[in-house]
């Protein structure tokens, strides 16, 4: 996916050099190479790339963006492309018998085109592993033989050093994501709960994929041109923080990949997406077999089944107060704190993650197998974010950005007595401000809130 906003030096020029180099390794290994490019949020003063890509390439084709979509969808203004809705219109619309999530500046290796050839097995996730090249090579002059030589390497995202050598090798993994197309549909892309951010989105689709798939194989290595917009060089990414591994497996619903939104034809191999006009203007019918729709069925079920069956990251609306025996508050050092008539003010030391202050609680009550227990915390952030944990461990975290309005934050417990901690999110050189208002402990049925989260 991309968009013609002049991102890197050359994009445009480079997808079209890569396109041909994968085309012609996957033909050399009898490989049919498909791509759909989706041309997300396209600015209104620069030309169109698909309509020229799916000209030049009959192997292409191409699915445009309406900017409206993305300003119906998008939740922070930081934030020009979304990938999950982005590659997941291309993964619902695609009949191929395996699809690939990966990158306009990502050419293939003859080692990963001819292990591809040498067979694949439905079940398994695939991944690659990244490889970065120099930028400034004469790719469209380039052989594999020249282009892979290793003195074009600059850096290599390891799969094979620890801790990033385990399954499913999460390092660099959005260039590289490959499943049969059956699991891919039935795990329905990447996650569309995420809206105002897209790091960490490969990751969740790696750790959902591993529910779903029988193993995870490394294929080989991938060469990706290095650029200077990547997270490893700007030390940060756009979007807002969040709790990248919470709330998994996650479970997309039937719209997912745009299906809510209006599929205009503009050719045989090219769609403009709009905000919804009408029903017949739906998303493409694709003709898969009756075996691969009846595996994606069963992806898709076991995926809700497992979500029906977790503790919800919020508490349904039907809660009941949970007893409080005791709670005590510790601070971090360096840490201010004001008591006020809205309740306690709290300045951070300017260290990021650096604690602020630390809540032991002790539930006045037995917890009952057959419920479910949050403490949910009041938070105004004044300036910068705050992340809230269970501590010691802090298995997750939740985060609160600076508002103007309270927000609430419910922790999942599960033990009789702990630690709840907040900690300073803000970079290294900057505070944080909050006023913490209240602490309340609730508790729900599990049965009901699993109703509820199947209705």
């Amino acid at each position: 996916m991309g968009r013609n906003d002049g991102y890197e030096p050359n994009w445009v020029a480079n997808l079209e050099t890569l396109l041909a180099y994968n085309s012609r390794l996957c033909s050399a290994e009898k490989l049919e190479y498909r791509v759909a490019f989706v041309e997300w949020n396209p600015p209104a003063s620069e030309p169109l790339i698909a309509p020229r890509l799916v000209e030049k390439f009959p192997f292409v084709r191409g699915i445009i963006v309406e900017p409206g979509v993305h300003a119906a969808l998008c939740e922070t203004n930081d934030l020009d492309v979304m990938l999950n809705f982005s590659y997941n219109a291309a993964l619902r619309t695609s009949n191929a018998d395996y699809t690939l999530i990966t990158g306009g500046d990502i050419f293939f290796t003859r080692a990963i085109a001819r292990r591809m050839a040498q067979g694949l097995r439905p079940g398994v996730f695939y991944r690659a592993e990244r490889v970065n090249i120099r930028a400034d090579l004469p790719f469209s002059e380039m052989t594999p033989e020249e282009l892979e030589l290793p003195e074009h390497v600059t850096s290599v995202d390891s799969c094979t050093i620890p801790p990033n050598d385990v399954p499913p090798y999460t390092m660099a993994s959005g260039d590289f994501l490959m499943l049969d197309t059956g699991t891919m549909r039935g795990m329905r892309g990447m996650d569309e709960e995420i809206r105002s951010a897209r790091l960490h989105l490969d990751s969740r689709f790696c750790r959902t994929a591993m529910v779903v798939t029988d193993s995870c194989e490394l294929l080989g290595q991938i060469l990706h041109i290095e650029h200077h917009n990547s997270f490893r060089k700007q030390g940060g990414a756009k979007g807002r923080p969040y709790t990248w591994n919470a709330g998994l497996p996650y479970a997309n619903p039937d719209s997912w990949g745009l299906a809510d939104f209006a599929w205009l034809p503009l050719g045989p191999a090219l769609w403009r997406i709009v905000p919804r006009r009408g029903t017949s203007e739906a998303a493409p019918i694709v003709d898969l077999s009756p075996q691969c729709e009846r595996h994606a069925a069963s992806i898709t079920a076991k995926l809700q089944e497992i979500r029906r069956s977790q503790r919800p990251q919020r508490p349904p609306a039907d809660v009941t107060s949970a007893a409080l025996a005791s709670c005590r508050l510790g601070t971090g050092a360096g840490v201010q704190t004001i008591p006020d008539d809205r309740g306690l003010r709290v300045c951070t030391r300017p260290i990021q993650w650096s604690p602020a202050i630390v809540l032991s609680y002790e539930i006045g009550e037995a917890l009952e197998n057959d419920r479910w227990y949050w403490a949910v915390l009041r938070l105004i952030v004044s300036t910068g974010s705050v992340v809230v944990s269970l501590a010691p461990d802090m298995p997750e975290d939740y985060y609160a950005l600076q508002s103007i309005e309270p927000i609430d934050i419910a922790v999942p417990i599960a033990t009789k007595t702990g630690q709840i901690a907040i900690r300073n999110a803000a970079p290294d050189g900057a505070s944080s401000t909050f006023l913490m208002q209240s602490l309340n402990f609730v508790s729900s049925e599990s049965r009901a809130t699993s109703a509820q989260l199947s209705a």
